[in-house]
């Protein structure tokens, strides 16, 4: 999914737009297009921060992937990104959302 237009040939894609593009299809729960995007705006100087892995863990939460969610926490402490509140908050939704929660898991984060 690309929400970029067209203009005389050329693109009017730009950092603004596609953070709006990534933030949508992160609500929808569309990881792999959300993904796609981030790429381009890394590429364009736009760096991953904890707001942009909230929204990756949430698309995951949309969609109950726990190991995606997992991996993507793991990839932000490795970038040394400290996980927040709204972090964990997603984290537990994608937890919630499996067939048979590990509440483990969920207690870890609690600590």
């Amino acid at each position: 999914m690309d929400i970029t237009s067209q203009n005389d040939g050329k693109s009017n894609w730009t950092v603004g737009l596609g953070i709006k593009e990534f933030n949508f299809l992160c609500k929808i729960g569309h990881l792999k297009d959300a993904k796609e995007v981030l790429q381009k705006l890394n590429q364009n100087g736009k760096e991953s921060d904890v707001k942009i892995y909230n929204g990756l863990i949430n698309a995951c939460a949309k969609r109950g992937n726990v190991a995606a969610a997992e991996k993507l926490q793991q990839e932000m402490e490795q970038k040394g990104l400290k996980p927040d509140v709204d972090t964990f908050s997603s984290l537990i939704d994608t937890f919630g959302k499996t067939v048979r929660p590990d509440v483990s898991k969920v207690s870890k984060i609690l600590e």
